[in-house]
């Protein structure tokens, strides 16, 4: 995000995937710490078989703020 010059707060959208279902409350925890109070951005969670070790995998979309000037 920073990359391009965005931060968390331009997150308009998160897809979530979940290893296991038993992962959903520590997983929202975590998500609300990153994100704050809110408002959140859209969110659909999913739990499915994620490869490896990994038990949460997010994808999300932002949208960039136009440059100025």
């Amino acid at each position: 995000l920073e990359t391009v010059g965005c931060t968390l707060g331009d997150v308009v959208k998160t897809t979530c995937y979940l290893a296991d279902d038993s992962y959903r409350k520590e997983f929202w925890t975590a998500y609300t710490e990153v994100f704050g109070e809110g408002p959140y951005p859209a969110r659909t969670t999913l739990v499915v078989g994620i490869a490896g070790d990994c038990r949460v995998e997010i994808d999300a979309v932002a949208l960039r703020p136009k440059r100025q000037g």
